[in-house]
Formats: C-alpha cells, structure tokens, sequence
C-alpha cells in the first residue's frame, strides 16, 4: 500500500546522514542523487492524504460529513507552486488529475447531505450553489417524509418495496426516489430554522474538526429539530471509509471486523446499518 511507501520514505528521511554515510562506504554512489530535500518534500507532501484516511476511516466518530471539505483541500494542496521541486511539481500535477477523476466524481448527494447536517457546515461553503440547493431540497423531502413516517424503519421498509428489496445502498435511496413536487409545495419550517440559526466553527482548521461531537449536538437539539436529527442519527452512522486498519462494526450482538483491503461495495452495503453510535 501507498501508506507502507510512505513510511518507507520517511524512514529514509530521518535516517538520511546515516544512510549516506553507508552508501559512501561501499561506493554506491548511483544513489547519491536523490537530495534530502527532494524526499522531505515528498514526506511533507503525502502527510497530507494519511491524515485524511486516519480521519475519514475513523469507527468510533462521524466522518461521512468531513468528505467533501477533505477533497476540497487536498485539491487546494494538488495545486502547483512556483517554487515547488521539480520532484514535486510531477507529483502534484499528477495526483491532481486522479483526484479530480476519482474523488471529485465519486462525491454523491448523500455526501452533501452529510455535510448538510453537520451545523458548521450548514451553509456549505465548498461546493456550487447548485449542489447546495439540491442537498437542500433532498433534505427537505427526508424531512416530509419523517413526518408522514412514525418511525425510520418503516421509511426504510417503505423503500425497500420500492427497490424491489435491493439491498444496495444507492438503490434503496436513487434521486428518483425523492418527490421534488412534494419539495417545492412543502414548506419545511425545521430547516429554515436550522439554516437561520448562527454557528461559528466553520473557519477552524480542518485537522481539528472531527474533535466537534456532531451527534451530540443533535441529541441536544433533538426537540428543536426532531426530524432533522433523526435523518442525522441515521445518516451520520453511515462510514465514509471502507479501507482502515481495523474496521469494526458493532451492535448489540453483531460484530464485523473488517482487516486492511478494501471491501467490495455489496458488503459495504449491507453491513452498513450495524454500525451506531450509542456512547454519547
């Protein structure tokens, strides 16, 4: 893994004198071209991307609602600088292109929607407006639809009639499956005053956000948004990550330890409910 390789690098960035000084000793000076610099800057570089994976693969916090500002700055780190390695310049440009192939498309609405409501982020300052509205109007119709259903499981049942009993996340809860009409006749109070109300944390540093208990914050203003904070609950328990160190799922009497590759989308999906998070 890209991770081992990194470590590798590192490794070789704090033991450089000495390695040198070995290299010198047995004359293999066809190593000797790799500067420090240039290892450092590729070390410093990368530090980057593992603390997005060690935040985002987290099981014991929310981390569905930290995707989109996390692609938004590892883009802004792609970003090539004049005074960048030559080393580095090729990196960046490189993985910029692979972000924005593969991270920035695979961003999907229920990543808006997590970002949502997450209240620090209510406003969604990354992201076109276009998508802002459409998390919007998506919430809005979970909202009507919490209303109109007396508990989650039976808006979960209800879709699973709909999919024709697929078990796949992204069938169960298709944009089609989101009456728009409904939307735009609805008039949806709790989230125009959950859009009103004034949070201050957006501007703190992205590597220090996980620290704010987004849960919490719904069980204490459970009364003042009780279908807001129930789509939460149930969004929020979803994991942003399939790939960690040890992934575990647990409930009750369910557990689901996932070791270190990625798993296959099917299992994702159906082991994606076990996980809660009933310590608050």
């Amino acid at each position: 893994k890209w991770t081992s390789i990194l470590a590798l690098f590192r490794s070789i960035d704090n033991q450089y004198e000495n390695i040198l000084n070995a290299l010198n000793a047995t004359s293999a000076t066809h190593l000797l071209s790799v500067e420090k610099s240039t290892v450092s800057s590729v070390v410093e570089f990368f530090k980057l991307f593992e603390d997005a994976i060690i935040q985002l693969s987290s099981s014991t916090e929310p981390a569905l609602n930290l995707v989109i500002h996390w692609v938004a700055k590892i883009q802004k780190h792609c970003a090539v600088d004049p005074d960048d390695t030559a080393a580095l310049k090729q990196f960046k440009a490189n993985i910029g292109i692979e972000v924005n192939d593969r991270l920035v498309k695979s961003i999907t609405v229920y990543h808006r929607i997590a970002t949502f409501l997450d209240p620090r982020f209510e406003k969604m300052v990354f992201g076109a407006p276009a998508e802002h509205r459409d998390a919007c109007n998506k919430v809005k119709c979970l909202v009507k639809e919490c209303m109109e259903s007396p508990n989650m499981e039976e808006l979960v049942d209800s879709r699973k009639t709909h999919g024709e009993t697929s078990d796949r996340f992204s069938d169960l809860y298709s944009v089609n499956s989101f009456d728009t009409s409904k939307c735009e006749k609805a008039e949806m109070e709790e989230v125009d005053k959950y859009l009103a109300e004034p949070f201050h944390l957006v501007s703190h540093d992205l590597s220090q956000q996980n620290s704010f208990p987004v849960l919490k914050y719904w069980k204490d203003h459970s009364e003042m948004y009780p279908n807001l904070c129930r789509i939460a609950y149930w969004l929020l328990s979803c994991p942003a990550s399939s790939i960690q160190e040890n992934e575990t799922f647990w409930s009750n009497n369910w557990l689901v330890n996932c070791p270190r590759f990625p798993i296959p989308a099917d299992n994702v999906n159906k082991v994606l409910f076990v996980k809660t998070f009933q310590g608050l």
